[in-house]
């Protein structure tokens, strides 16, 4: 069976921040980076559920968050997910020495073996 097809925009500089990550962690396509940061964020929420229930099933009470809450979580967040984005984009960016790029392309083999 055929995956379903998903059509996504991206701000031009989340989709340059993709790309280049995707290039430098080693990803097949920029598609396949997407795809593993979705699983990943599906994998923590599942996760973060599991938790949860194990927590009722101890008979811990979870108190609901109330809207306000949950707004002000996802806006800081947004602005640590925001802020490591940066500063991944950065650490890409910053111009490198030969031995420094030796190194994380030495570091990078050994991760994948």
């Amino acid at each position: 069976m055929a995956h379903p097809l998903v059509s996504v925009r991206l701000p031009p500089a989340l989709l340059e921040a993709s790309e280049r990550i995707a290039q430098f962690d080693g990803y097949a396509s920029t598609q396949e980076f997407i795809r593993d940061a979705v699983r990943r964020q599906v994998q923590g929420h599942d996760l973060t559920m599991l938790k949860q229930l194990q927590g009722i099933a101890k008979g811990k009470k979870i108190k609901r968050l109330t809207r306000a809450q949950r707004e002000a979580l996802a806006h800081e967040f947004m602005r640590e997910t925001t802020a490591q984005q940066q500063a991944r984009v950065e650490e890409f960016l910053r111009p490198r020495t030969r031995q420094e790029f030796d190194a994380f392309l030495a570091a990078k083999k050994k991760r994948q073996q």
